[in-house]
């Protein structure tokens, strides 16, 4: 409710570091708060950050189908 009416937002998708910790993802709030205060819609997807690197890297995919869920499925994407 808080995005209905307010116009247009870019959304940028922050992909943050690799690391072994678990829930690293939560970790990752200063930047992507900063840029939600800036007007951007922030996605901070949580990445499994492991091998294999490259054309099957399943982050790449985490991210994809982030981004598309975002233009097609997300309640506020005509936003």
């Amino acid at each position: 409710p808080m995005v209905t009416g307010c116009g247009r937002y870019p959304m940028i998708v922050f992909l943050h570091g690799q690391c072994v910790e678990p829930d690293h993802f939560l970790r990752w709030d200063l930047v992507p708060r900063r840029l939600a205060r800036s007007g951007f819609v922030v996605v901070v997807p949580q990445l499994a950050s492991l091998p294999p690197f490259g054309d099957t890297n399943p982050d790449v995919t985490r991210a994809e189908q982030v981004i598309d869920w975002m233009r097609a499925s997300w309640p506020h994407a005509a936003t």
